[in-house]
Formats: C-alpha cells, sequence, structure tokens
C-alpha cells in the first residue's frame, strides 16, 4: 500500500494507476531514445516517426484514470501528486511537427 499524508491508497488503485504511468512511460523513454537517434545521425525527425508511426498517442485512458483517482483523492483531502510522484508519473511526451506524419 502506497501512504499519502498518512492515508492509505489501496493496492488495487496503485496496482491501476501504475499500469496506466508505465504504458506512459514506456512511450516517453521510446521518443526520447528516437530523438537522441535524430539527433546523432540528422535524422529530422524521421526517427521518431519511425518508432511512432508519426501518431500521437493521447493516452485517454490512461490520463482519464489519473484524472479519476486525483478528482477522488482531492474530494477525500488527499493530495494526489505526491502519491502520482511516488509511481513516477509523468505527462506524455508530444510529437514535434517534424516527427509527425
Amino acid at each position: 500500500m502506497l501512504k499519502s499524508s498518512s492515508t492509505d491508497i489501496p493496492e488495487s488503485v496503485s496496482f491501476s494507476l501504475s499500469a496506466c504511468i508505465a504504458n506512459i512511460n514506456r512511450w516517453n523513454r521510446m521518443v526520447e531514445s528516437a530523438r537522441k537517434t535524430d539527433i546523432r545521425f540528422s535524422g529530422g525527425g524521421r526517427y521518431v516517426w519511425e518508432s511512432t508511426g508519426g501518431i500521437q498517442n493521447s493516452f485517454t485512458s490512461e490520463m482519464t484514470k489519473i484524472a479519476e483517482f486525483s478528482s477522488i483523492a482531492i474530494g477525500k483531502g488527499i493530495d494526489p501528486q505526491p502519491v502520482l510522484n511516488q509511481l513516477g508519473f509523468e505527462h506524455p511526451l508530444q510529437l514535434r511537427n517534424s516527427e509527425k506524419n
């Protein structure tokens, strides 16, 4: 169980949030890696495009679950940010125009 301000976060909630965050973080690492390759080989966005198909992943499902958790937590007087930070949450990276179709 995660703790935030002496409040226990149920394991099922933690597990669900962790899965959402892992999906977003995998995307971020893939985009970051492709951007480094673009820089190294002067790809101009080519390597990011090849990695992503030039399609921005909005992570609608994941971001909805994170927003729902945050809303419920705030309603219970819990600051959701420390919990999200503890789980390693990062906002999804956005593709640049040169990295899209």
